[in-house]
């Protein structure tokens, strides 16, 4: 069992799962940018529809999960990638398998990774919630004159705009209380 645990905690397998990893947010980012109607309109906890249509639904909840072994099987049939294997796995056959494993749980690696690198660097990777239509927004608030952050934290939550057919509405302008503009003197009593 231990050799099993060296064989995967290997470089070959860490350099399989980034592969996974940027393979697979490529494909998704492509397939999500041809059918901007496959992004899930809403969260789970939303009461309105998760997904435009039936495509929508399989490509969230099949084929999203089934893309990184698929990707990771395919790696596996590449010859010119045998050495990231170890010398015990010498058919095409245990190379698809290994790689469609690494590919299973590639995901979970990145995961790791981006909690590693934001606690060590506070650098934050993007992540399939990234291409949710909501988002919320942290901003800390500085106190300028002790370069310490303060205690006021602000959460904006911004909401992508959804696909629509219809032309946008004409912007509202506010206008400040007071009198209202006329032609000639622009609103502004200047007094007699």
């Amino acid at each position: 069992m231990d050799q099993a645990v060296l064989e995967f905690l290997s470089k070959g397998t860490f350099v399989l799962a980034v592969l996974v990893v940027i393979i697979n947010f490529f494909i998704r980012r492509t397939v999500e940018l041809v059918r901007p109607d496959f992004k899930p309109l809403a969260g789970t906890m939303d009461k309105k529809a998760m997904y435009a249509n039936r495509g929508a639904m399989w490509w969230n909840e099949i084929g999203l999960y089934a893309l990184p072994v698929m990707i990771g099987a395919n790696l596996g049939l590449v010859k010119g990638l045998s050495g990231l294997f170890d010398a015990s796995i010498k058919t095409t056959s245990g190379h698809v398998f290994y790689a469609a494993v690494v590919g299973w749980f590639a995901d979970f690696l990145y995961e790791v990774i981006q909690k590693i690198l934001y606690k060590s660097t506070g650098v934050t990777l993007p992540s399939a919630s990234d291409l949710a239509t909501t988002t919320e927004v942290v901003v800390m608030h500085k106190d300028s004159s002790q370069n310490t952050p303060a205690a006021s934290v602000t959460t904006v939550t911004v909401t992508t705009p959804e696909a629509s057919t219809t032309p946008p509405a004409a912007p509202v302008v506010e206008t400040p209380p007071g009198p209202a503009p006329s032609v000639l003197g622009g609103g502004v009593d200047k007094g007699s």
